[in-house]
């Protein structure tokens, strides 16, 4: 024979009177549930649509709360606070870095096809191009897919940014994601500028490399949280010493080639 307690008996009833409380799930109809359904995780009681739902949906639709242009606008308010979410493990939200760098690259060259601007011209001599027929091609090449090359870029001013940063907590790998943040926005920023002076006819494009030097300055005391003046020189210097390196390996490997094919 089963017997219980006065407290037991008490239990059960308002365990009872919960359950016969609770909602029923709308979805999958079970037979009772919590504020979450716990068959399929349906919330029990859907918000109104109102006003503030409306504005809601028009973000998801955008990806303004997620996604390359919630990433976008981040990068444009707070550059190195949002790189430094993405490290220390807020990523959902954010789309990768190095796919980031490419797809706005590739932005960026498509403008650069269609409105024909250029944001870095490098000349030939008609002697050069005889004498060095691949290098020509490689360095041409360069010229009109710039987008492209700011992975290669990326990795030596990383390189430097890590030795003139080396006293702070970052390694070398953390420094590249930031800076293909900071690249890819980049290349959208030269796409809007491209865009603009194509369809007004003023030089836009002119004012776009000072103002892209202040942006990385800013970005770079944002990471690294570092209020003293000469970290706007460590960014400076970091960022044309890496240019300029990646630029210098590449002319070298394209006149080895023409050396060893025997042009």
């Amino acid at each position: 024979m089963i017997t219980f307690t006065l407290s037991q008996i008490a239990q059960y009833q308002a365990l009872i009177t919960i359950q016969v409380n609770l909602p029923n799930c709308k979805h999958c109809k079970p037979d009772k549930a919590a504020q979450f359904c716990s068959s399929c995780g349906a919330h029990l009681k859907p918000k109104r649509i109102d006003a503030g739902y409306v504005v809601q949906e028009l973000k998801s639709i955008l990806y303004l709360e997620f996604g390359i242009f919630y990433t976008i606008k981040e990068l444009a308010l707070r550059p190195g606070k949002t790189t430094k979410r993405y490290l220390w493990g807020e990523r959902k939200r954010f789309i990768k870095p190095i796919l980031f760098l490419i797809v706005c690259s590739l932005v960026y060259t498509l403008g650069q096809r269609l409105f024909d601007y250029e944001i870095l011209t490098i000349s030939f001599s008609e002697e050069t191009k005889k004498s060095r027929p691949l290098a020509f091609e490689l360095l041409s090449w360069f010229t009109d897919n710039y987008g492209y090359l700011n992975v290669w870029m990326a990795l030596f001013i990383a390189a430097f940014y890590r030795l003139f940063f080396r006293r702070l907590n970052y390694n070398y790998f953390e420094i590249f994601v930031f800076l293909c943040y900071i690249l890819g926005l980049f290349m959208l920023f030269y796409f809007v500028l491209g865009l603009v002076e194509n369809l007004i006819g003023l030089p836009f494009l002119q004012i776009g490399l000072p103002l892209s030097w202040i942006y990385l300055m800013w970005a770079v005391k944002q990471f690294y949280l570092d209020n003293r003046k000469r970290v706007y020189i460590k960014a400076f210097l970091g960022y044309s010493l890496g240019t300029f390196t990646s630029l210098l390996l590449f002319v070298a490997i394209s006149m080895g080639l023409d050396f060893l094919l025997g042009n």
